[in-house]
Parts: structure tokens; C-alpha cells; sequence
């Protein structure tokens, strides 16, 4: 089952064989993106949680993203940075919310990670 996965994330993840991957868009849609690599790699776990991604121009020009995790409401964020990325492959983008889902579900699952991420 573990060696499907992997194959399956290749050639998902492989602009050769997931020709989208190589298109540039201005901004896309982060929600749907989410959801979408939500149900392929989490099997949905996100859903039900309290979870949003957004675009922001006000993180600066040094940092392509942020995270946030709210405790009084239990609210977790991913925040791209607009400026650095908005321009930039899909793969790049999709690329930087995965490992930031990853962390997200490191964090939903109790596991405690490093500050080196």
C-alpha cells in the first residue's frame, strides 16, 4: 500500500506527467487547492477542522509564507505570501502548501516537531 502512495505522489507531483502543474496563474485559488491535496494525502482530515489559507500582501518580501494556530479558537492558518508568489509555476505553490499541510498535520496529530521545520 505504502509503495501505491509513493507512485501515486510521483506522478501527481511530476509536471511531466501532471502537465497543470507547469502553468502560471495569477493567484490561484488556495481553498480549492487545499481541499484538492486535503483528500488525495489526508484523507480528508482537514475538512472537518478548523483550517483556512489565504493570500496576504502584508507578510514582507522576505518570507514566502506563514502559519498561524489561534489556541483560544483553535483556528489554524496558512498564510502565502501574494507579492513573491502570485507570478510564480503552480508547482511552487502547491509545493509550499503541501509542506505546510504537512506541518499542519504534524500539529493536528499531537506530534511535536523541531523549530528547524
Amino acid at each position: 500500500a505504502q509503495e501505491y502512495f509513493i507512485e501515486e505522489l510521483q506522478t501527481y507531483v511530476d509536471p511531466e506527467n501532471n502537465f497543470e502543474w507547469k502553468f502560471v496563474e495569477v493567484m490561484p485559488d488556495l481553498k480549492a487547492m487545499f481541499l484538492r491535496l486535503d483528500e488525495l494525502f489526508f484523507q480528508s482530515r482537514f475538512k472537518t477542522k478548523n483550517f483556512r489559507v489565504l493570500w496576504s500582501q502584508a507578510i514582507g518580501k522576505e518570507c514566502t509564507n506563514r502559519n498561524f494556530n489561534d489556541p483560544t479558537d483553535g483556528r489554524y492558518t496558512i498564510v502565502l505570501n501574494e507579492t513573491l508568489l502570485a507570478l510564480r509555476p503552480r508547482i511552487e505553490i502547491i509545493s509550499i502548501l503541501l509542506h505546510e499541510m504537512i506541518h499542519a498535520f504534524l500539529k493536528l496529530e499531537g506530534v511535536q516537531e523541531s523549530n528547524n521545520g
